[in-house]
């Protein structure tokens, strides 16, 4: 059985001495993969009623790659044994044995014997390489999953000698959940809230949301999906969503139903909707994403605003993203009911300043702070640059030994997903007459989007790249910390666009910041530039891709 951790690389390869710490978080990631392993399986149980006939038909060739090499019994094909006993016959030509073999009468487990458990391993070999083959051709075109379904129900079946479901499992289905588990643990969970010195202590999504999916299935399948349908699609605009992941997806959506038809929905139902959602924006599948959203919206008012501090406050972060994300897609046409948009009043400071806005001004860029000195900015949006600015210090490369126990409070309290959220609210609320402000509120939600890996299939995300290209191709900057604003909007969003595999529009903002910043500069004098707004040097080198591709008159 794969395994999570491998301890001689990631344990012992550079330290000879390694954290009784770290070893003992390995340990525990490992204890929590085999718990996935076991609660998984368990869960999937078949139903009880119809007990296997006496025999199930020989395979007849081992070579032949058709789905006729794999017995699996139909309903019509099941009977109730007037007997206690079980017996299942299996006939095979294996080059494992001289000749053919015959496995023995599988009994009850309370009749089990040791021949009957040595028969089973025996023919373990090439049940895994038959299963295998099965499993390549689900992955073809057209291929029917129903087939699939009862083969899976036959492997994993709890009380079966044909194959242990936990540990042996010969099938590519236990593989791909373990795939699965190890992107979210080790890969997605990480991304949404990086920078954290201790991801399995402090990161809600592992410390809260992972064991809940343990418990309960929906959310579980619906973890799965999520990763299985995350590397399916990559970076490629083309792909469509795999068959495991849409099986895993059918039986998240499957559990949700059950949940909502014997009327008890909690947190583990909300959280695992949202989780379908970002399959759906991933893939593109809008009609699918506004049903959810709607269906969210109504559990969430039955649920009441207690359910929000689920997950260590995760739940309300996500579901604040689903609604900003609706916004993305649909506009203020399907926006919440429960919308507070004529509530909010955005103030605009003037001068002198207050001694807490002169200490939140302090903490600003210089260049943010030109633009709130002259009034451009409300007290909200100082307050979201303020976070996210001591954020992006907080996540660099080299933040590992300059970040202090404070910055580690902060980043545990931060949440980067709801401050997007919130980002987007706002855009919505910003007066038009403030239109460097609207700009940079919808610039720092694609800002908090390449930093933290989200999609740029989805078409609300090119609708803002394609919005924000417009108003800085049409922006006549006067000033000099104007044109460096305007620089750093242009040069961030040509790499969105590159994201977005929006060319066209690449080659013209490139061409706009040529115009302000010319072509005789080199790299560190734009990094100086962009450093007085915002730079993370984790897109720094995306950036400057895009900044030497412009210069050589090259489109990505």
């Amino acid at each position: 059985m794969a395994t999570f951790i491998d301890y001689n690389v990631s344990t012992f390869r550079d330290n000879s001495k390694p954290n009784k710490r770290r070893l003992q978080e390995l340990q525990h990631t490992e204890a929590r993969a085999h718990a996935a392993r076991v609660a998984y399986w368990r869960k999937r149980r078949p139903g009880a009623g119809h007990r296997p006939k006496d025999k199930v038909r020989p395979i007849q060739d081992q070579t032949d790659s058709s789905l006729d090499d794999i017995s699996v019994p139909t309903p019509t094909d099941q009977h109730d044994s007037p007997s206690d006993s079980r017996r299942i016959s299996l006939e095979v030509s294996s080059d494992f044995s001289s000749g053919q073999k015959s496995c023995q009468e599988l009994n009850t487990p309370g009749l089990m014997g040791m021949k009957a458990s040595t028969d089973a391993l025996a023919s373990k070999g090439l049940a895994h390489f038959q299963s295998s083959k099965y499993y390549e051709l689900a992955d073809t075109p057209g291929h029917k999953f129903g087939d699939l379904n009862a083969f899976i129900r036959l492997t994993s079946h709890p009380k079966s000698l044909l194959f242990d479901p936990f540990d042996t499992l010969p099938s590519r289905q236990g593989e791909e959940v373990v795939t699965a588990m190890n992107h979210f643990i080790h890969h997605w969970a990480p991304s949404q809230k990086p920078g954290l010195k201790f991801q399995t202590k402090d990161n809600p999504l592992i410390r809260d949301v992972f064991p809940a999916a343990l418990q309960n299935v929906e959310l579980f399948e619906a973890c799965v999906a999520l990763c299985l349908s995350f590397r399916a699609a990559g970076s490629n605009f083309t792909t469509y969503l795999c068959n495991a992941s849409i099986h895993h997806k059918c039986e998240a959506l499957a559990g949700i139903r059950r949940r909502l038809i014997s009327g008890h929905v909690d947190e583990a139902v909300i959280f695992a909707t949202v989780l379908l959602m970002i399959t759906d924006n991933v893939f593109l599948d809008v009609d699918a994403y506004k049903a959810h959203l709607e269906g969210l919206r109504k559990m969430l008012s039955a649920s009441g605003d207690g359910v929000f501090a689920a997950y260590g406050g995760s739940l309300k972060s996500f579901v604040s993203w689903a609604e900003s994300n609706g916004l993305v897609l649909f506009g203020n046409t399907n926006q919440s009911p429960s919308s507070t948009q004529t509530s909010l009043k955005l103030e605009y400071p003037s001068q002198p300043f207050s001694g807490s806005l002169e200490k939140t001004l302090a903490n600003l860029t210089p260049g943010f702070q030109h633009m709130a000195s002259e009034g451009h900015l409300s007290t909200h949006v100082l307050t979201i640059l303020e976070n996210t600015i001591r954020w992006t210090r907080c996540i660099g490369p080299d933040s590992a030994k300059t970040v202090s126990d404070d910055d580690q409070a902060f980043l545990i309290d931060f949440d980067p997903r709801a401050n997007a959220a919130m980002v987007m609210e706002l855009c919505r609320t910003v007066d038009h007459q403030y239109h460097m402000e609207r700009a940079l509120c919808k610039a720092l939600f694609i800002y908090h989007a390449n930093i933290l890996h989200w999609t740029c299939r989805c078409s609300g995300y090119k609708r803002v790249v394609k919005e924000l290209a417009d108003t800085v191709l049409s922006a006549d900057p006067k000033k000099q910390w104007e044109i460096d604003f305007w620089s750093w909007m242009s040069l961030l969003i040509t790499n969105s666009a590159r994201r977005g595999s929006l060319p066209q529009l690449q080659a013209e903002l490139m061409a706009k910041f040529f115009s302000w910043s010319g072509r005789g500069q080199d790299w560190d004098e734009v990094t100086e530039t962009l450093g007085a707004f915002l730079y993370h040097s984790g897109l720094g080198g995306e950036w400057r891709l895009c900044w030497a591709a412009g210069l050589s008159h090259i489109v990505l």
